[in-house]
Protein backbone atom coordinates (compact mmCIF):
# COMPACT_ATOMS: atom_id res chain seq x y z
CA UNK A 1 0.00 0.00 0.00
CA UNK A 2 2.55 2.62 0.67
CA UNK A 3 4.51 1.67 -2.52
CA UNK A 4 1.29 2.51 -4.13
CA UNK A 5 0.87 5.93 -2.07
CA UNK A 6 4.64 6.39 -3.15
CA UNK A 7 4.17 6.01 -6.78
CA UNK A 8 0.92 8.31 -6.91
CA UNK A 9 3.38 11.11 -4.96
CA UNK A 10 6.13 10.69 -7.93
CA UNK A 11 3.08 11.29 -10.14
CA UNK A 12 1.82 14.18 -8.28
CA UNK A 13 4.99 16.19 -7.80
CA UNK A 14 5.53 15.42 -11.85
CA UNK A 15 2.07 16.80 -12.47
CA UNK A 16 3.12 19.93 -10.19
CA UNK A 17 6.78 20.13 -12.09
CA UNK A 18 4.45 20.15 -15.51
CA UNK A 19 1.63 23.38 -13.88
CA UNK A 20 4.84 25.36 -13.00
CA UNK A 21 6.06 25.42 -16.33
CA UNK A 22 5.92 28.65 -18.07
CA UNK A 23 3.56 27.93 -21.30
CA UNK A 24 3.68 24.13 -20.43
CA UNK A 25 7.37 24.08 -21.84
CA UNK A 26 10.07 25.81 -19.55
CA UNK A 27 10.94 25.45 -16.66
CA UNK A 28 11.82 28.57 -14.74
CA UNK A 29 14.27 28.40 -12.03
CA UNK A 30 12.87 31.09 -9.31
CA UNK A 31 9.95 29.19 -9.56
CA UNK A 32 11.77 25.96 -8.38
CA UNK A 33 9.50 23.18 -6.56
CA UNK A 34 12.72 22.55 -4.43
CA UNK A 35 14.80 19.78 -3.99
CA UNK A 36 13.51 16.69 -5.67
CA UNK A 37 12.70 14.16 -2.93
CA UNK A 38 13.44 11.06 -4.57
CA UNK A 39 17.59 12.16 -4.90
CA UNK A 40 17.74 12.59 -1.32
CA UNK A 41 19.70 9.86 0.88
CA UNK A 42 16.64 9.23 3.46
CA UNK A 43 14.69 8.10 0.28
CA UNK A 44 17.13 6.00 -1.60
CA UNK A 45 18.46 4.36 2.30
CA UNK A 46 14.39 4.13 3.06
CA UNK A 47 13.17 3.16 -0.11
CA UNK A 48 15.47 1.65 -2.45
CA UNK A 49 17.50 -0.51 -0.31
CA UNK A 50 16.59 -3.94 -0.47
CA UNK A 51 15.51 -6.55 2.52
CA UNK A 52 18.35 -8.25 4.40
CA UNK A 53 17.97 -11.43 4.20
CA UNK A 54 19.57 -12.32 7.17
CA UNK A 55 16.73 -11.02 9.03
CA UNK A 56 14.92 -13.57 7.86
CA UNK A 57 16.39 -16.62 8.86
CA UNK A 58 16.70 -18.26 11.91
CA UNK A 59 13.69 -16.59 13.12
CA UNK A 60 12.31 -17.87 15.97
CA UNK A 61 13.93 -21.03 17.43
CA UNK A 62 11.60 -23.70 18.02
CA UNK A 63 10.64 -23.60 22.08
CA UNK A 64 10.89 -26.41 24.39
CA UNK A 65 6.74 -26.52 24.58
CA UNK A 66 6.50 -27.17 21.12
CA UNK A 67 8.09 -30.25 21.42
CA UNK A 68 6.07 -33.68 20.80
CA UNK A 69 4.06 -36.37 19.64
CA UNK A 70 2.93 -35.61 16.40
CA UNK A 71 4.74 -32.54 16.11
CA UNK A 72 7.23 -31.94 13.54
CA UNK A 73 9.71 -30.25 15.38
CA UNK A 74 12.01 -33.18 16.95
CA UNK A 75 10.96 -33.36 20.98
CA UNK A 76 12.47 -35.47 23.99
CA UNK A 77 9.14 -37.76 23.53
CA UNK A 78 8.72 -40.68 21.60
CA UNK A 79 6.48 -40.72 18.64
CA UNK A 80 4.32 -43.75 20.16
CA UNK A 81 3.92 -44.92 23.21
CA UNK A 82 1.55 -45.92 26.02
CA UNK A 83 -0.73 -42.94 27.94
CA UNK A 84 -1.21 -44.47 30.97
CA UNK A 85 -0.49 -47.84 32.64
CA UNK A 86 -3.43 -50.60 31.73
CA UNK A 87 -4.51 -52.02 35.26
CA UNK A 88 -6.98 -54.48 33.58
CA UNK A 89 -5.38 -56.06 30.89
CA UNK A 90 -7.00 -56.36 27.55
CA UNK A 91 -10.17 -54.16 28.51
CA UNK A 92 -11.81 -52.68 25.28
CA UNK A 93 -12.51 -48.99 27.65
CA UNK A 94 -8.85 -48.95 28.55
CA UNK A 95 -8.34 -49.41 24.29
CA UNK A 96 -11.03 -46.49 23.70
CA UNK A 97 -9.26 -44.44 26.37
CA UNK A 98 -5.50 -45.00 24.74
CA UNK A 99 -7.31 -44.03 21.21
CA UNK A 100 -9.27 -40.70 22.85
CA UNK A 101 -5.76 -40.12 24.38
CA UNK A 102 -3.56 -40.72 21.17
CA UNK A 103 -5.91 -38.40 19.04
CA UNK A 104 -5.80 -35.41 21.62
CA UNK A 105 -2.07 -35.52 21.34
CA UNK A 106 -2.14 -35.32 17.63
CA UNK A 107 -4.73 -32.79 17.62
CA UNK A 108 -2.31 -30.44 20.42
CA UNK A 109 0.81 -31.18 18.88
CA UNK A 110 -1.37 -29.74 15.43
CA UNK A 111 -1.91 -26.59 18.02
CA UNK A 112 1.75 -26.66 18.58
CA UNK A 113 3.24 -26.46 15.21
CA UNK A 114 0.20 -23.49 14.54
CA UNK A 115 1.63 -21.79 17.96
CA UNK A 116 4.96 -22.10 16.66
CA UNK A 117 4.24 -20.71 13.16
CA UNK A 118 2.09 -17.83 14.56
CA UNK A 119 4.84 -16.79 16.58
CA UNK A 120 7.42 -16.34 13.98
CA UNK A 121 5.20 -14.88 11.81
CA UNK A 122 4.58 -11.95 14.43
CA UNK A 123 8.66 -11.79 14.60
CA UNK A 124 8.88 -11.74 10.90
CA UNK A 125 6.35 -8.74 11.34
CA UNK A 126 7.86 -6.81 14.40
CA UNK A 127 10.96 -6.81 12.39
CA UNK A 128 8.97 -5.02 9.49
CA UNK A 129 8.12 -2.41 11.55
CA UNK A 130 10.23 -0.33 11.96
CA UNK A 131 10.76 -0.54 8.08
CA UNK A 132 6.98 0.40 8.14
CA UNK A 133 7.35 3.18 10.87
CA UNK A 134 10.12 5.18 8.71
CA UNK A 135 8.27 4.84 4.78
CA UNK A 136 4.98 6.30 6.69
CA UNK A 137 6.95 9.12 8.28
CA UNK A 138 8.75 9.55 4.67
CA UNK A 139 5.64 9.90 2.94
CA UNK A 140 4.06 12.12 5.27
CA UNK A 141 6.66 14.40 5.14
CA UNK A 142 6.46 13.76 1.02
CA UNK A 143 2.73 14.81 1.27
CA UNK A 144 3.58 17.70 2.77
CA UNK A 145 5.73 19.18 0.73
CA UNK A 146 3.75 18.33 -2.48
CA UNK A 147 0.96 19.83 -0.41
CA UNK A 148 2.92 23.39 0.37
CA UNK A 149 3.95 23.18 -3.58
CA UNK A 150 0.21 23.04 -4.52
CA UNK A 151 -0.38 26.08 -2.58
CA UNK A 152 2.17 27.87 -3.70
CA UNK A 153 1.15 27.25 -7.80
CA UNK A 154 -2.57 28.27 -7.06
CA UNK A 155 -1.68 31.50 -4.89
CA UNK A 156 0.39 32.55 -7.76
CA UNK A 157 -1.85 31.79 -10.03
CA UNK A 158 -4.53 33.37 -8.25
CA UNK A 159 -1.93 36.77 -7.70
CA UNK A 160 -0.83 36.30 -11.25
Amino acid sequence: MMEKINAAMHDAEQNLEDLQKCCGIFSLPWKSSGPDFEKSEAYKEIWLKPPDPADYQNVVPVPAFAKGPGCKHPGPYPETGRFFERIIGKDSREDEIEKNLEEISRILAKIREIVVDFGTELELQERNLPVIVQKAVSLEERVKIGTETANLILTDEKEG
